[in-house]
């Protein structure tokens, strides 16, 4: 029981810790400024990525629905706006993973500073995702391509991990579609 307790806990840890990173990463983005009366950190060009998006291949069927929200954070006691949305993955027609009107699986998604090129893409949004055949998180990013397309990436977003002996190393599979590119549908 220890060492379930003991993953649990760094799972827990491990995934706060990410959501910390990306939030403080979201906040040095610049956007408009914060209004002072409501702490209220606005990204009014993120309603872009609002919508039904859809992926159909082979008998694959990948779709997300996203929508830009105000969110409180009550440790900042502040609001900021995020992408945050549902999933659904099918093939054939048996649906493999489904969050749509259940438990959002992608959430605090916004701009993200490339400190490679050193610019602020405002076509591209960072996000976490819920695979639900897994444990832990993964870090997503979508782009707006021309013609109402999506580009979907998800990856790892741990790196080196320590398991101790005895203990079964967690699933680091992605189940769902990780390199896609999604049209709007609604």
């Amino acid at each position: 029981m220890k060492m379930v307790s003991r993953a649990l806990k760094y799972t827990l840890i491990k995934t706060l810790t990410i959501t910390i990173i990306l939030l403080f990463g979201c906040m040095t983005v610049k956007a408009s400024p914060i209004n002072k009366d409501t702490t209220y950190r606005q990204f009014p060009d993120l309603s872009k990525f609002n919508g039904t998006w859809q992926y159909v291949d082979s008998g694959i069927t990948f779709k997300i629905v996203l929508k830009a929200e105000k969110i409180y954070y009550q440790e900042g006691e502040a609001y900021m706006d995020h992408v945050e949305g549902y999933h659904l993955y099918s093939r054939g027609n048996k649906v493999i993973q489904s969050s749509i009107g259940k438990k959002k699986t992608i959430i605090l998604g916004n701009y993200f500073y490339d400190f490679v090129e050193k610019t602020e893409p405002k076509n591209a949004i960072q996000f976490v995702f819920t695979d639900l055949e897994r444990e832990t998180n993964l870090e997503g990013r979508t782009e707006l391509l021309p013609g109402n397309k999506l580009r979907w990436t998800l990856k790892n977003n741990e790196g080196v991990r320590y398991i101790p002996k005895g203990q079964k190393a967690p699933d680091r599979n992605i189940h769902v579609p990780n390199h896609i590119i999604l049209t709007k549908v609604e």
